[in-house]
């Protein structure tokens, strides 16, 4: 499930976000994508034994719904701000590679019930985090050249379908994280694939990746689920049904509160000991962070950890409380998209009725760096477009219309620009 599923999920992910804006709120994104998941998913493994499950059941759950889900914040984040949004989706990119090494720690204790000592716990996430992030650099480098020569955007793109497959198996070969070796690759590709791929190539390559990546992957982890769950939930041998039911609902609850309690915590840590005048432009409100807590969607890459959990044990006999495991963690999946799918649009209502000063010129000054990129752009062509039509035999009249339907694009996009140098969160940016 894990090698098939997530490679190109989060390949896809990791080409689609900005590295300098990653690097504006590199610490948030850090500590959430890291710490955060371990709180989560010790929070709900010790809550989870306390409500009756074994705790090598509960910690299993815990690691399955520590990390949220890129395409779900991505799908039903609306109205969230753009520097936001870009804190929310980095980190569920970091936190993908977090949980996986909770993941299989737990799976270590509830398979074979070995005493997880901190020095081991150290050393894994050590080796897990700092070699994924060598090779998947390493890896990208070379990829990037390699690729370079081929001429056809179809071939192109196909060598690039194995990208991921090809980082992922080779980090898990020498027990490093797979997730972070992806992402780093993705992100490098990002930055230096277009001196490397042609435009063909990115042309072909967006609607392919978009529609694999976040429609039918995604559709299939779901039909999976329901496809499983009703045969689990009808033959449940772990537990009750009503017992689980209950279990997933308090095991929810958990979640999200884990999630609400830990960014306050880190708030006013951080505050506490970064006193910086700079440090007080990243500062957030409390309606920032009910939002950001609200947009922890869990969706494919929980259910992709759940069912990934051996059938049996290495002796053959079937593994502990494995069922319960998967039923509680597609229920988790389901209410935190149905109940935070709800209350995210008044959350972020509520915020825009007292907005974030800082999160408001943030994203007034990226637009306005968009807006003038396309002028530009538009600038460029506009002066090279007689010559740009004679080499492609491109007709007159065609000519006329794409340099008429320029200027009409342009206008707005100028008086836009006149109007962000009035405003004095932008005014001498």
């Amino acid at each position: 499930m894990l090698s098939v599923f997530l490679p190109i999920l989060l390949y896809w992910e990791a080409l689609n976000i900005s590295l300098r804006d990653i690097k504006r709120a590199f610490r948030g994104i850090l500590i959430s994508g890291t710490l955060m998941v371990i709180f989560v998913a010790v929070a709900v493994g010790f809550v989870g034994q306390f409500v009756g499950l074994s705790l090598g059941a509960a910690l299993l759950i815990g690691a399955a719904v520590g990390p949220t889900d890129a395409t779900a914040v991505s799908s039903l984040g609306k109205g969230i701000s753009k520097g936001q949004m870009v804190v929310l989706r980095a980190e569920s990119l970091i936190n993908d590679g977090t949980a996986l090494v909770v993941f299989a720690l737990a799976l270590e204790y509830a398979g074979e019930q070995q005493q997880i000592t901190l020095s081991h716990a150290l050393v894994t996430f050590l080796i897990s985090f700092g070699g994924g992030a060598a090779i998947g650099f390493a890896g990208g480098w070379l990829i990037a050249r390699l690729g370079a020569p081929i001429e056809n955007p179809m071939i192109g793109n196909l060598f690039r379908l194995l990208t991921p497959f090809l980082i992922f198996f080779l980090a898990e070969m020498v027990e490093a994280s797979g997730v972070l070796a992806v992402v780093v690759c993705g992100l490098y590709m990002t930055q230096v694939g277009p001196k490397f791929q042609s435009t063909g190539s990115r042309f072909v390559a967006r609607p392919f990746w978009g529609g694999v990546a976040t429609y039918i992957l995604n559709s299939l982890l779901f039909f999976l689920m329901g496809y499983v769950l009703p045969e689990i939930a009808k033959n449940l041998s772990s537990d009750t049904l009503t017992h689980a039911l209950q279990a997933t609902v308090v095991l929810y609850l958990v979640m999200l509160l884990a999630r609400c309690i830990f960014m306050e915590l880190s708030i006013y840590t951080i505050r506490m000991l970064d006193r910086r005048p700079s440090q007080r432009a990243h500062r957030t409100t409390f309606r920032d962070r009910l939002v950001s807590s609200l947009a922890g969607f869990r969706g494919g890459i929980s259910l992709a950890v759940a069912l990934s959990i051996p059938i049996t044990l290495a002796d053959g006999e079937a593994f502990p409380s494995r069922d319960v495991v998967i039923f509680v963690t597609s229920g988790i999946v389901i209410l935190s998209l149905v109940v935070q799918g709800a209350l995210l649009p008044l959350a972020v209502r509520w915020q825009q009725a007292n907005p974030n000063v800082n999160w408001g010129e943030e994203s007034l000054l990226q637009e306005k760096e968009i807006r003038g990129a396309m002028i530009d752009s538009m600038r460029n062509i506009a002066k090279n477009l007689d010559s740009i039509a004679v080499e492609n035999e491109i007709s007159e009249e065609i000519t006329d219309r794409v340099r008429q339907e320029m200027t009409d694009q342009k206008k707005p996009l100028e008086r836009a620009r006149l109007k962000w140098s009035s405003n004095p969160l932008v005014r001498g940016n």
